[in-house]
């Protein structure tokens, strides 16, 4: 009886929308706070559904969710430092649940909790020339990309673009474009098919021990320690 269930679960598990994980992304970088929990509380419906029967599964899929609302919030003018405050809290909330039953529960009351908080992260509005900033270093992730190219893209000169965007974002543009290089590092060290020694290259960092250096300063560990924990 349980190989069946599980049968239909896996079966049901196709049926994810993917597309609705932009769509949130989009709603918090917009501010609309009624669409963006309409939407979360239909996802948080799909992965209850689709994983009835694999918490860890659960688990990995609500912790994806976190990651999508936690990069909204920072794309929408949130604090990087508030926003993984509020990622950590939330995970913390759900690890320790055994069952599907009490993962549902906590999970769904500490992910609305996580979302009003992503909310009042993003008091400040990032202005357009930042917006492109940071979706240009985004589609650009895997290349060598400098601090005089990200001001190029947005036609601003450098000493200029530089105290505007550490303004809005409290990172200076060099820090922002190792954060979302590492970010993207981690997401090749996640999958094992990717071989440790090319992450660095795909991940824009020509220098393999400037990559470690840097991926230990926003993770605590190094690549091959994070991919050896899992």
């Amino acid at each position: 009886m349980r190989d069946a269930l599980s049968e239909t679960a896996d079966a049901v598990s196709y049926d994810y929308p993917v597309g609705y994980e932009k769509q949130i992304h989009e709603l918090i970088a917009n501010r609309d706070r009624d669409g963006a929990l309409a939407l979360i509380n239909e996802l948080l419906g799909c992965i209850f559904l689709s994983k009835r029967f694999d918490v860890v599964g659960m688990k990995a899929r609500l912790a994806e969710l976190s990651v999508i609302l936690s990069r909204a919030a920072v794309d929408a003018g949130g604090s990087l430092q508030d926003a993984l405050r509020l990622n950590d809290k939330y995970i913390g909330a759900i690890i320790g649940c055994k069952d599907a039953e009490s993962l549902e529960r906590v999970s769904s009351e500490a992910l609305h909790s996580f979302t009003d908080g992503i909310f009042d992260l993003g008091e400040i509005k990032l202005s357009d020339s930042v917006r492109n900033a940071v979706r240009f270093m985004r589609e650009h992730v895997g290349e060598k990309i400098s601090v005089d190219d990200v001001c190029r893209h947005v036609f601003l000169s450098r000493s200029s673009f530089c105290r505007i965007f550490k303004a809005q974002t409290g990172k200076s543009i060099a820090d922002y474009i190792n954060y979302i290089k590492v970010e993207y590092a981690r997401k090749l060290l996640d999958d094992r098919l990717v071989p440790l020694i090319d992450v660095s290259m795909l991940s824009g960092f020509a220098d393999q021990s400037y990559f470690t250096k840097v991926f230990k300063k926003y993770t605590g560990t190094t690549p091959k320690q994070y991919r050896e924990r899992g």
